[in-house]
């Protein structure tokens, strides 16, 4: 599986998800450009990536955000993080159930509250470990075939020019 493959199972997982309206995968700084941003969103921000033998292991920053109304009286801060923290938790047992996050380690959040973008924004961060596995294997590549070279009566190598 490839980073591809992981950004086109959670697009699908997202596009049936009725809570969240928006999922970007890329740079948050990207995203904080975007105009026809419609809350709540999640955002896949990639920050390492470690290849192993067996496949590779992403370490990304995850957000999960909405809107947050600072002149309301009532302030929507709370419900907006319990909002946001299912949205995670919801993420995180697809993640698991799919195989895709094999681990049990606790996984930490920090609450967020900042403008992105114009938009008072409020939710949750977390940085997330998902390890891909994969087949190293050069047979993959794909490649021009060389011909075999030609060889003298010597077993020399002839060159073409």
């Amino acid at each position: 599986m490839t980073i591809v493959d992981l950004k086109n199972i959670l697009r699908d997982f997202y596009a049936n998800y009725l809570i969240q309206n928006t999922f970007y995968f890329g740079d948050v700084f990207e995203f904080v450009q975007k105009k026809d941003i419609i809350y709540p969103a999640v955002i896949f921000d990639l920050q390492a990536l470690e290849t192993q033998a067996g496949g590779s292991v992403y370490t990304f920053d995850v957000y999960f955000v909405d809107l947050y109304d600072v002149h309301n009286k009532d302030n929507n801060y709370i419900d907006i993080i319990a909002e946001c923290e299912r949205i995670c938790y919801d993420t995180i047992a697809y993640l698991r159930s799919n195989r895709i996050i094999t681990h049990d380690d606790a996984i930490s959040s920090i609450p967020i509250k900042d403008t992105l973008n114009d938009d008072n924004i409020a939710g949750i961060k977390i940085s997330l470990k998902i390890s891909l596995e994969n087949s190293i294997n050069l047979c993959a590549i794909p490649t021009n075939s060389m011909p075999s070279p030609l060889l003298n009566e010597d077993g020399g190598v002839i060159l073409l020019e």
